[in-house]
């Protein structure tokens, strides 16, 4: 996945079933200030990120 978060959102968003994703090494990750607090916050079902779980205080924070 190249390009921006803009874009890459809406693709992510469009798939309410998404649970895991993984990111890692891919250049967009480095483009997005707070990209792991931006994807919790944005993706509400995600429950593993790249190599963590997401747990329920750091979704709380991420959408605080």
């Amino acid at each position: 996945i190249e390009g921006s978060i803009e874009e890459l959102l809406p693709v992510l968003k469009a798939m309410p079933s998404l649970t895991c994703l993984y990111l890692k090494g891919n250049p967009i990750v480095t483009n997005v200030k707070n990209y792991r607090k931006t994807l919790i916050s944005s993706l509400p079902g995600l429950t593993y990120l790249d190599d963590r779980p997401v747990f329920e205080l750091e979704r709380k924070c991420a959408e605080g």
